[in-house]
């Protein structure tokens, strides 16, 4: 909430134009018995309803406005993967790792 600044009663938006959040290792968490992921569960409510609750006062929706999240994710480590629910709200982009030929004609 650092970076927000107040647009009206229950409304926070940035400060700039936009506002990235940036994730390192989205799938960090592993899954617990219900096979979810709280931490991820959690952005996967704010990316959704585009508000979160306030920390202090828990009964007050916080409505966000002109934000993205930008994550990365390695499926060697970590749990492995992300719920279906929250992967719904990315684009996916995989990238290899390029081979010795490629590498040398660059």
């Amino acid at each position: 909430m650092g970076r927000m600044e107040k647009k009206q009663t229950n409304k926070f938006g940035p400060k700039e134009k936009k506002i990235f959040y940036f994730i390192d290792d989205l799938n960090m968490a592993f899954a617990d018995v219900y096979e979810t992921q709280s931490a991820i569960e959690l952005l996967k409510q704010i990316v959704d309803y585009k508000a979160t609750y306030n920390r202090e006062e828990l009964d007050q929706l916080i409505s966000l406005d002109k934000f993205l999240f930008v994550c990365t994710f390695n499926p060697k480590m970590g749990s492995g993967r992300i719920s279906n629910r929250t992967q719904r709200f990315f684009t996916t982009i995989a990238i290899t790792n390029p081979t010795n030929e490629a590498v040398n004609g660059i």
